[in-house]
């Protein structure tokens, strides 16, 4: 039985950057759920220049930043919260590429080479190209960047969110929205399982 993850110390650090994906079909109320999910989970963590950044990009046809790692030194709760909705489709190759073509691990979006790069894909569904996402994760993790997939609902190719993930056992599962909040501890413990002491 392999052991559970230590959780993260104030020395812990790490670059994080979670992909959300947005697609029309989860609508709003969905759409909210993810970011208070996302904001309830960034606070479980000490944020700051010597320990964990967070960054964030919406996934759609043209990726949008919502913010990079070095844009929020205290906390990312409140860009969060306070983001609207947009149309979307879930282009999650694009978003992908978009993290490393925006360099958004380079030091001048805050990114640091003392600290664990890693991705965080939250998506409900399968991308409209699941051949170019799979590429775009390959091509991520082939420069050192750990990718951690949470899939939302019952309409998951798991078989998908495991070949984008690092490993099997960065993947992490919740039955839909409303259940985002079981899987937080789960969520916390592969971050912090992966972040620098």
């Amino acid at each position: 039985m392999t052991p559970s993850p230590a959780p993260c110390t104030s020395t812990s650090k790490a670059d994080v950057i979670f992909i959300l994906d947005f697609p029309e079909s989860i609508g709003i109320k969905n759409w909210r759920k993810q970011l208070q999910f996302v904001a309830d989970m960034t606070k479980q963590f000490t944020i700051g220049p010597a320990a964990l950044r967070f960054g964030v990009v919406i996934n759609n046809f043209s990726p949008l930043k919502l913010f990079d790692l070095n844009s929020y030194t205290l906390s990312s709760e409140q860009a969060l919260v306070s983001t609207m909705l947009m149309s979307s489709l879930k282009y999650t190759d694009k978003a992908l590429n978009f993290v490393q073509t925006q360099k958004m691990f380079s030091p001048i979006s805050g990114g640091r080479d003392s600290a664990p790069d890693i991705v965080v894909l939250i998506t409900e569904g399968t991308s409209n190209s699941v051949g170019n996402t799979i590429s775009a994760a390959k091509n991520l993790k082939s420069s050192g960047v750990s990718i951690i997939t949470v899939g939302v609902g019952g309409n998951l190719a798991v078989d998908v969110l495991q070949t984008l993930a690092s490993s099997r056992a960065d993947v992490v599962v919740a039955s839909s929205f409303d259940t985002l909040g079981s899987v937080q501890r789960k969520l916390v413990d592969l971050i912090c399982s992966k972040a620098s002491n």
